[in-house]
Formats: structure tokens, C-alpha cells, sequence
């Protein structure tokens, strides 16, 4: 009995010894604290001042107001853009410019205008640099210079229309028509007759029909039209072959009537498409050459000078007027422009001296 006892016991034992171990309870994390959620907050835009008109670049304007030459407001345009824009500067043409439009931005105007409004703005805004094209009675100050103050110099412009006619012409059998009322348009037909003989002498011709060259004629500035190719078949007549026309006639339709008339020309304007063939070449005044000499000076703040708007030769005809003959023109050109060769003639008067 006792033995059974504890057998029972020793078996009992056993099994409790070979059961395996109940598995601990897993560790867990318990927070201290409450655990609070926050939404991400976009970062605040960042405000950026505008420009004012001192963080802008300097601006040069070319004042240009309403009724001025379109061919000279295009031609400084173009001209002048590029080498304002490479200096750093903004360009703008405008037609007006008041003394409150002067803002801090502003270094350069390039006037068309009167004197008078030239003057006055130079007076107003002293630390804007001013250059008048073409306007007359002013005096340079050290914020105002001059380009062609003196006007249009028409004596020597007939005089290289006069040079080119004797260098392209046989026989030196030229021409110009003029205007007889006006001292620029004596001026012209004086120019032009000194510079013929400049180059040619005495300008006889070889061969018939015998007339004395240069030949000239010129009407009123009330001459109709009609009356106008009246002195044009007057020149054909006598046998002239190029024929200078005085770039203030008030005939439209003269220089088609002459180019109809297998007449060559020379002008002082820009020749439509329609005469081009009989185009020899346009003698202007031009102040584009003068304006980007002078153009340095005036971006760094210099004024006070007074330059002549020079007479250059545009729209050349290549086939009539050969780079052989344009390369001894323009040493011509130039002695003239530098006072080396004489007109002869008052440019304000056009009359000889």
C-alpha cells in the first residue's frame, strides 16, 4: 500500500517535471506621455519687392514727336538700338517727353524736336545727357551737344551729286533741276555745277550735239507739275544723260517722267522700287555716322559738343556707279567734309562766292 502511495507520487512528479513552461506575457511598450499629432505646415511665401525705377537698367530715349522724316526716325532707330542695348541701357522711341516723365532710370534722350523743347529739358533734368539732331539756334551745354545744327548743308550735296553725274557720264553731258525761290534749293544747283567742273573742267564733249555742260534749270516752287516736265524735256533736249534732282521739287511724278525718258538719276531721297533701274545714288544728310561717334561720350556723361551731320551717299547702284568710281568719291567725300575741298557756295545765301 505504501509502496503504491509512492509510486503515485513519483509518477505525478514526473509528469510535472517533463510539461513544458507556460510562455511569459511579451514585454509591451507603455507610453509616458500623451502622443500628440501635427499636421506639416507649408512654409510661408516669401514676398519679393517689384522693381523700382532705380533697380532698372538706365534708359535711352529717342524722341521722335509726331510729323518727323519716318526714314530718319527708322534709320537712328535701328541705328542706335544695338550699341545702347550692348552698353546695358533699355531703348525706347517715344513722341513726347515732358519734365515729369524724367524718372532716375533715365541717362540718354536723342531729340528730333525743336530747339526750344531741347533747351528746355536740358535745363530741367541735368543729369540726363541730351543730344538735338538737326535743331538749330541752341548752344552745347555739358549736358546738351549738337548733330547737324546747322542744317542741311544742300551746297554740299549738289556738289558730290555733281561729283558722281561728271564721274558716270559720258561726254559730261549732266543736268540738275532746281528750285529758284528757295537759298536751299540755289544752294543745290550751285553745288552741283561747281562740283561737275570740279571734276571735269572745262567739260567739253567729244561728239555732237554741242551744248555747254552742266546744264541747269529751275522753276518756282508754285510750278505745277506739268510745268515741271516742261524743264525736264528742256535738259532731254540738250542731249543730258544723268540729271540731279533737287530732293524739295513739288512734282511727285518728275523723276518716273525722267527714268520713262531713259534719263539717269541722282537724288535726295530713297528711290521707290519702280526707279531703281535709273537710280544712280541718294546724297543726303545723314546724322547717324555723327550721333554713334559721339555716343560714348555720352553714355559716360560727357556732353557739350557740336558735330555737322556729314553728306553721305546711300542706295548705290552698283551698276551704274562701279566701287572704283566710289572708292575715288570717297576721298572726295571726305576732303570736303574735313574742308580741304571748297564748295564754293554760301550755304546760307546759295548764291557763288
Amino acid at each position: 500500500m505504501c509502496n503504491r502511495f509512492i509510486l503515485c507520487l513519483f509518477l505525478i512528479l514526473l509528469a510535472v517535471s517533463c510539461s513544458p513552461a507556460s510562455p511569459s506575457p511579451a514585454e509591451t511598450y507603455q507610453p509616458t506621455g500623451e502622443i500628440t499629432m501635427t499636421p506639416a505646415v507649408p512654409p510661408a511665401p516669401t514676398w519679393t519687392a517689384p522693381p523700382t525705377e532705380t533697380d532698372l537698367p538706365p534708359l535711352a530715349v529717342l524722341l521722335a514727336p509726331a510729323g518727323s522724316p519716318v526714314e530718319l526716325v527708322e534709320r537712328l532707330s535701328s541705328g542706335l538700338a544695338a550699341p545702347v542695348s550692348q552698353a546695358g541701357m533699355r531703348w525706347e522711341v517715344r513722341s513726347s517727353l515732358t519734365t515729369q516723365d524724367v524718372t532716375p532710370d533715365l541717362r540718354l534722350v536723342i531729340l528730333l524736336s525743336s530747339g526750344l523743347e531741347a533747351a528746355s529739358l536740358a535745363a530741367a533734368a541735368p543729369q540726363v545727357q541730351f543730344l538735338a539732331v538737326g535743331a538749330s539756334g541752341l548752344t552745347p551745354a555739358s549736358n546738351l551737344s549738337l548733330v547737324g545744327a546747322e542744317g542741311e548743308r544742300y551746297d554740299q550735296q549738289g556738289f558730290i551729286a555733281g561729283l558722281i553725274a561728271a564721274m558716270i557720264t559720258p561726254d559730261w553731258r549732266v543736268g540738275v533741276i532746281s528750285v529758284a525761290d528757295t537759298a536751299a534749293g540755289k544752294a543745290a544747283r550751285q553745288g552741283f555745277l561747281n562740283g561737275v567742273v570740279y571734276f571735269c573742267g572745262l567739260c567739253l564733249p567729244y561728239h555732237g550735239p554741242i551744248f555747254d555742260y552742266p546744264q541747269y534749270v529751275e522753276l518756282p516752287s508754285s510750278a505745277a507739275e506739268a510745268e515741271w516736265q516742261v524743264a525736264a524735256d528742256t535738259l532731254i533736249s540738250r542731249a543730258v544723260k544723268t540729271i540731279y534732282l533737287f530732293p524739295h521739287i513739288p512734282a511727285p511724278g518728275l523723276a518716273e517722267y525722267l527714268a520713262q525718258s531713259g534719263v539717269k538719276l541722282l537724288g535726295g531721297i530713297q528711290p521707290p522700287e519702280t526707279l531703281q533701274p535709273s537710280w544712280v545714288a541718294t546724297v543726303t544728310t545723314d546724322p547717324l555716322p555723327a550721333a554713334l561717334g559721339i555716343l560714348p561720350d555720352l553714355l559716360a556723361g560727357r556732353g557739350g559738343a557740336s558735330l555737322p551731320a556729314p553728306v553721305v551717299v546711300q542706295d548705290i547702284n552698283g551698276a551704274l556707279f562701279t566701287p572704283g568710281r566710289q572708292a575715288a568719291l570717297e576721298t572726295m567725300r571726305l576732303d570736303l567734309l574735313k574742308g580741304v575741298i571748297d564748295t564754293g557756295v554760301d550755304p546760307v545765301t546759295g548764291e557763288a562766292r
